[in-house]
């Protein structure tokens, strides 16, 4: 009876991964990973066109509310259908990467006052000090906003492993949504204008309406799906694709011009995702398993 007892609560304790089979489908994962390649080769491009109207803390918090609002009907469908409601525990292990997700969110709007969508996206990728696309040379603040950016970015994507394993990819980003809203909401009061929507008129409102959607709530939600699958060191290396869409995008635009350096940098990006396609799925899992 004694036994049959500590039975039970190991598995009352037990967490509640993703993936009840216990494997990774790798298929998915990439299918997952390159939407989010996809639709991530916007988000600069949204964000340099809302400095004109947002600070940067009322656009990202008005940008992750309207995320948890899109992401909020399918969290209640999933909770209501089968799975783990939210407890303190699930709060906790999501509290941690929202630390470094708010930091980045804030700092990669403020390095587009620095330089362009597409040398930013480079940027952030190649870490490489580059001319900026009309001032010459990015200035000192800015290359630092963009480091800190960029590193911010990566600790965010190692911290959510451990929610969207626990949680689910939907369970876990809205509840990742709605603590990093909340964070946002007394920076906006103290440091932005949390007014900024009543004034910026309604085809404004409606671009961030449809970033925040695109680029924050579908993104993350197949970003999780890839790093489940996948592994964090996939999933962020084969990110290096995006600048080759940014610059795309913003060269059309923005009317964004690159220099040499800049398109050599972004080719050698494009051979670094595909250096890293050849790595097998199964090793990159395990390794990033042990992170």
């Amino acid at each position: 009876m004694h036994e049959k007892s500590i039975a039970v609560k190991r598995m009352n304790y037990m967490p509640v991964t993703a993936d009840p089979r216990g494997r990774s489908n790798p298929s998915e994962g990439y299918a997952a990973l390159f939407a989010t390649i996809v639709i991530w080769s916007t988000p600069s491009l949204f964000m340099y066109y809302l400095n004109r109207y947002y600070d940067p803390w009322a656009q990202n918090f008005y940008r992750y509310l309207v995320a948890c609002i899109a992401i909020a009907p399918l969290v209640i469908f999933r909770i209501q259908r089968s799975g783990p409601r939210f407890d303190w525990h699930a709060v906790m292990i999501c509290f941690l990467p929202c630390l470094p997700n708010v930091v980045h969110q804030v700092t990669q709007v403020m390095a587009l006052s620095y330089m362009g969508p597409g040398v930013y996206t480079i940027f952030t990728r190649a870490v490489w000090f580059q001319p900026g696309w009309e001032a010459g040379h990015i200035a000192l603040p800015g290359l630092f906003i963009a480091f800190t950016a960029t590193f911010c970015w990566a600790l965010y994507g190692i911290l959510v492993k451990r929610p969207s394993a626990q949680l689910g990819s939907i369970r876990s980003f809205g509840l990742i949504s709605s603590i990093t809203s909340a964070l946002l909401l007394p920076l906006t009061f103290a440091f932005g204008k949390i007014g900024t929507p009543l004034h910026a008129g309604a085809q404004v409102n409606l671009i961030l309406i449809v970033s925040a959607v695109s680029c924050i709530t579908l993104a993350h939600v197949l970003y999780y799906v890839a790093i489940r699958e996948i592994g964090v060191a996939l999933a962020q290396t084969l990110q290096l694709l995006c600048p080759a869409g940014a610059m795309g995008l913003s060269a059309w635009i923005y009317g964004e011009r690159l220099s040499h350096a800049q398109i050599w940098s972004a080719a050698i990006l494009l051979l670094g995702a595909f250096l890293a396609m050849r790595i097998k799925p199964i090793a990159t899992t395990e390794a990033a398993e042990n992170i």
